[in-house]
């Protein structure tokens, strides 16, 4: 076609795309540059419309489906009415080449190192792959498509993919083939090879052992695998022997993992003394610390006694209930120890740590290990936190997708727990979920559920890895904020008719009231809270009075870490107040600490505390402006700097002018919050303007559908909910009464709900509190040499 034939053919495309959007989106296998469309030679060109297609030589081209072959590679024209547009042809088509292939570090010696699999897209016709394998710039020995390193350092295998037209691309992955890392080094039992079928002894309900490299962790080269058998029982069992090096005492435990093929849980029981829950279709890590010679039972059947100097023969025994004709098979990685490093070894085996799914589980191990270490140690190693607690944390909340609660410790809300926590065996864990009865005490919008899968006289489970590992220590008495005394949590204990149901935390009993939510604490006093140490069971009246039925439910709530409520520790915060402007104490993490800390002290621990009413006055005198203090007023809730003074729970709070008690500017909005509890409402008093116990009063307007709605104060300390129940008039102000307590009204709770307890607040109901003002109040004009103070009342 001609240079003027070109220049119309050009105008008319772009003129019919204008007008009429038909040419806007090509099909798929053809391409529009500018005036024009393009073909790849030997593909199949789809037509964007119905027309007559012919070649170069004029000659009409024959189409099938709207599509033909491009064979000519000068090129098409497509004739729709009286237009004609010209099809280009290119030779070569650009074609995209995919490897399953990761960044790979392969352990010298460790076997062969196979080719990763290649999909082409784009390709026409046959295609054929060129696999040219790199040491430096000589090429490398390869065969069946795969290699075996003669050494260590990078081997570059290039990958050239050329179709049935002569198109082709390639790519390029590279093997790290290193040493035996720190690691690897540590492997007592070799799964991963053909000899790793000689780890097991005294197999019963097992097949023969088999080595496999359909299925490996990451790292390793296969696994050995254990397939039940199709027999009637439902208990298997086996011991491991021929360990390559059996002694630990000098080690901090050991790990390995095990993969669960089957389609239900199978819970697996060491000596009797441990259980963990092989979790379908993954693999699942066990991890046994060093632990001295009587928490090891005997085996009775085969009259072996395991100590840590010689742990062959370790016991195992799996329950697996199958249903029907269904099977499992079990995978064994390597078995690793965990040894105890030195503060250098350590340093180097942290830096640069780089959180993945392939190291996990192995900064996790460096966690037990740095938490052993002694303060002096600890100073010797750089940066631990940064480089390795604080990405391991990031990494588990974008997998769980949590977020970090300042305390928690175990997040039962979410999926976390699995990294954290180990339950007991014979029982089906559901994670938390809205639907499973979310815990309005503690927050949490989901609660994880345990299901016992049998009759059975206990339900336990270990805390293995909390947030915060480090709870009360001399070493760390210059950090207050991170000592605690101990924890808590929030049991759901189903309704068990007839029997008493107990919670025991290392042998402290607490009696658990059934069908409802009960509060569990443990004072930890001086110990640490890591590993199998903390053990959580749930018995009826004695650990072996009587079973639980199959199928009971119970629900646990996060776990909470406790600030330690003494007095000097108190003082320590104070201290470190005392020596802040007024600015920075509003500022401050420390203030709400010495808050926290405040409530958790019964009255006689508070008379022990130096200066707390000072703080709290000189809290006061930064936190709103003399052109905003009202005589008598314990909380401003008369100025937006009122909500300084307290803190939500199940609830949405702001400063609001829609409704004014008095001759107040405002007064607080409490909007409930029915995500977290559709049936209360908390307003938490913590830091009031002045610290007095007289009795005190506020008012409070009340607008929502339902019939009636009621507040009440709760204190912590002396349980007084529901005491100074109120029932609030809708549409008016309300005053309510607000009695003595013994310990003041820090740490004192506003509780809002309807009257009918079983009746959620609607999602309309909007409560207006006014300032809370103290009945006692003293002015300064009666208090000689204090006209230039804020109202205040000493005690």
């Amino acid at each position: 076609m001609k240079t003027f034939g070109k220049t119309l053919a050009s105008l008319l495309l772009v003129f019919t795309a204008i007008t009429s959007g038909f040419f806007g989106a090509c099909k798929s296998g053809k391409e529009e540059q500018g005036a024009a469309f393009t073909a790849y030679l030997g593909d199949y060109f789809t037509l964007p419309t119905d027309g007559v297609v012919t070649d170069s030589d004029g000659k009409e081209v024959t189409t099938e489906g709207g599509a033909f072959r491009v064979t000519d590679e000068d090129g098409y024209t497509l004739k729709v009415g009286d237009k004609a547009y010209k099809i280009e042809v290119v030779k070569n088509k650009p074609l995209t080449i995919t490897t399953e292939f990761t960044e790979k570090y392969f352990v010298y010696e460790s076997g062969k190192a196979k080719f990763p699999g290649v999909e082409v897209n784009g390709a026409i016709g046959a295609v054929t792959k060129q696999y040219r394998l790199y040491k430096g710039e000589r090429l490398y020995y390869h065969t069946n498509n795969e290699f075996v390193p003669n050494g260590t350092g990078d081997y570059e295998l290039k990958i050239t993919c050329t179709d049935a037209m002569g198109n082709s691309a390639s790519e390029t992955v590279v093997y790290h083939v290193i040493e035996e890392s720190d690691d690897k080094a540590n492997a007592i039992a070799v799964f991963d090879s053909p000899t790793g079928k000689s780890h097991f002894a005294n197999l019963f309900g097992f097949m023969e052992p088999r080595y496999t490299e359909e299925v490996a962790y990451t790292g390793e080269r296969g696994s050995t695998a254990l397939r039940i058998s199709g027999e009637s029982y439902f208990s298997q069992s086996f011991q491991l022997t021929e360990l390559y090096d059996a002694d630990i005492t000098d080690d901090l435990g050991f790990y390995f993992r095990i993969y669960n093929d089957g389609t239900q849980a199978i819970t697996v029981y060491i000596n009797w003394t441990y259980s963990f829950e092989l979790l379908p279709k993954q693999w699942n890590e066990i991890y046994l610390e060093n632990i001295d010679d009587s928490q090891w039972s005997s085996n009775d059947i085969f009259a072996d006694y395991v100590t840590n100097e010689n742990i062959n023969g370790l016991y195992f025994e799996t329950l697996y209930d199958k249903q029907g004709s269904d099977t499992a098979t079990l995978y064994f990685s390597n078995i690793y120890k965990v040894p105890l490093y030195e503060a250098d070894v350590f340093n180097r085996l942290i830096e640069n740590a780089e959180i993945t799914d392939d190291t996990v589980a192995h900064y996790k191990s460096l966690v037990r290990t740095y938490h052993l270490f002694s303060s002096l140690e600890k100073k010797r190693i750089d940066g631990f936190a940064e480089k390795v607690e604080e990405k391991l944390w990031k990494y588990y909340e974008e997998k769980y997708q949590t977020t970090y609660t300042a305390n928690k410790l175990i997040d039962f809300n979410s999926g976390l727990w699995r990294e954290q926590a180990k339950l007991g065996g014979g029982i089906a864990v559901h994670d938390a979920a809205a639907e499973s009865a979310p815990n309005a005490q503690t927050g949490d919008t989901g609660v994880t559920t345990i299901t016992t899968l049998k009759a059975s006289y206990t339900v336990s489970l270990s805390l293995e890895m909390p947030t915060v590992s480090q709870y009360s220590s001399a070493e760390q008495n210059a950090d207050l904020a991170y000592l605690y005394n101990g924890f808590s949590f929030d049991l759901y204990c189903p309704v068990l008719t007839g029997y008493t149901v107990y919670c025991s935390v290392n042998g402290a009993y607490t009696s658990l009231e059934q069908g409802e939510w009960n509060e569990i604490f443990y004072d930890l006093g001086n110990a640490k809270l890591r590993g199998n140490e903390i053990q959580i069971y749930l018995a009826k009246k004695t650990a072996w009075d009587s079973a639980f039925p199959q199928g009971t439910q119970f629900k646990i709530s996060s776990i909470y870490g406790k600030p330690t409520p003494f007095a000097d520790t108190l003082n320590g915060y104070l201290k470190q107040l005392a020596e802040m402007t007024d600015e920075q104490i509003l500022s401050s993490a420390i203030s709400q600490k010495a808050f926290d800390a405040y409530r958790e002290l019964d009255y006689a621990q508070r008379n022990g505390v130096v200066g707390y009413n000072d703080f709290v006055k000189r809290y006061s005198l930064a936190l709103l402006p003399q052109t905003e203090r009202i005589d008598g007023v314990g909380y401003a809730f008369n100025t937006e700097k009122g909500l300084k003074q307290i803190s939500a729970k199940d609830c949405i709070l702001s400063y609001s002018t829609e409704r004014r008690y008095g001759l107040n500017n405002g007064s607080l909005l409490v909007v409930p919050d029915s995500k977290k509890d559709p049936w209360s409402a908390y307003v938490q008093l913590d830091a009031p303007t002045m610290v007095e116990y007289s009795p005190a009063y506020c008012y409070v307007w009340v607008e929502g559908s339902a019939d009636s709605y009621q507040c009440s104060l709760h204190h912590p300390l002396d349980n007084s909910m529901y005491k100074t129940r109120t029932v609030l008039q809708k549409g008016a102000w309300t005053k309510l009464y607000i009695p003595t307590t013994t310990a003041g009204l820090l740490g004192c709770s506003l509780h809002f709900a309807t009257t009918d307890w079983q009746r959620r607040i609607p999602d309309d109901t909007k409560f207006y509190v006014s300032p809370i003002y103290f009945e006692n109040y003293v002015s300064d004009s009666e208090v000689p040499g204090s006209e230039n103070e804020l109202p205040f009342v000493k005690f």
